[in-house]
């Protein structure tokens, strides 16, 4: 049987094989892009590469969505980026903003990690088009 060169299985599975790859994969992407964020997140601390709070914030989520999209199958990038921004800051409202709900400065914090996750996402979404029109 003959599949794409960029599909992630190169020999005809059934369904059930095709579903736990995917899951698999989405699972890497969710985790790769959550680690990737950490790992920003963490090394803008440091003294000598220290960019601020803001540029921390949209580099995270630029580096985290990318990273994550680049964990699926090629077909589920452009779809699959806007669900990692989405699930990104719907984490970060959970997890970070939670605690300190009754702060009316936490949600200014979202806006730059949202428009790194948005830069990405598009990024993607104008790249995939490229590919498309030159085949």
């Amino acid at each position: 049987m003959y599949h794409p060169k960029n599909s992630p299985m190169p020999f005809q599975y059934s369904r059930r094989a095709k579903l736990i790859v995917y899951s698999v994969l989405w699972i890497a992407a969710v985790v790769i892009s959550c680690l990737m964020s950490l790992a920003v997140a963490l090394a803008s601390g440091i003294e000598w590469l220290r960019l601020g709070f803001y540029p921390a914030f949209a580099l995270s989520g630029f580096l985290g969505v990318l990273s994550g999209t680049l964990c699926l199958p090629s077909e589920h990038r452009r779809f699959g980026s806007f669900i990692l921004v989405f699930a990104g800051l719907s984490f970060y409202l959970w997890l970070i903003e939670r605690p300190t709900r009754e702060a009316p400065e936490g949600f200014p914090h979202l806006l730059p990690l949202a428009a790194g996750g948005m830069l990405a996402a598009l990024a993607i979404q104008f790249r995939r088009r490229q590919e498309n029109t030159t085949r």
